[in-house]
């Protein structure tokens, strides 16, 4: 049972770290980092599934931690694009406000 959710957890991590690894787009990355954190938080509920223990209510507030913190992360990165009208990170060379 646990094995297609690790080959899920896994492809989410890969996936994440590649979307990072590939663009030059702020969003795209915010949206990898989001990827990576929702793969690791899939094979880190794998834990107490495996030791029999249920762990869904910590798997949903951290869960919905991650998704508030994207939230976060995508406010800054409209506020940069509104300063500095690209989505470029390389562009964005002021991170003073």
């Amino acid at each position: 049972m646990s094995v297609p959710t690790m080959l899920i957890a896994g492809l989410l991590v890969v996936g994440g770290v590649a979307t990072i690894a590939a663009t030059r787009n702020i969003i795209k990355i915010v949206m990898g980092l989001q990827s990576i954190g929702l793969g690791t938080v899939l094979l880190l509920s794998l834990l107490p599934v495996l030791a029999g223990v249920p762990a869904e209510h910590v798997v949903v507030l951290v869960a919905a931690a991650s998704s508030a913190t994207e939230a976060i992360a995508l406010v800054i990165v409209v506020v940069a694009y509104h300063k500095f009208k690209t989505t470029d990170p390389r562009k964005i060379s002021e991170l003073r406000w």
